[in-house]
């Protein structure tokens, strides 16, 4: 199962997509080369592009206070 996951992940860069992809794919890592600083920059960057461009701001990432539609 795992593994069926990890090869998933693996296919696309999936930007944005959700809070616990990003995760997986490394939005918390401590990067230790440039190459994975720029990686890591590049993916925030096109987060928030994604997130402003459909009408989402940081503070509506998240739902676990709200509970209503929007």
């Amino acid at each position: 199962m795992i593994n069926k996951i990890i090869e998933m992940l693996l296919l696309s860069d999936f930007y944005g997509e959700s809070e616990n992809i990003d995760i997986a794919k490394g939005k918390y890592k401590f990067t230790t080369s440039i190459k994975e600083q720029w990686k890591q920059a590049q993916r925030k960057r096109l987060i928030e592009k994604k997130l402003n461009n459909n009408g989402w701001k940081k503070s509506n990432w998240n739902w676990s206070k709200d509970t209503g539609c929007r």
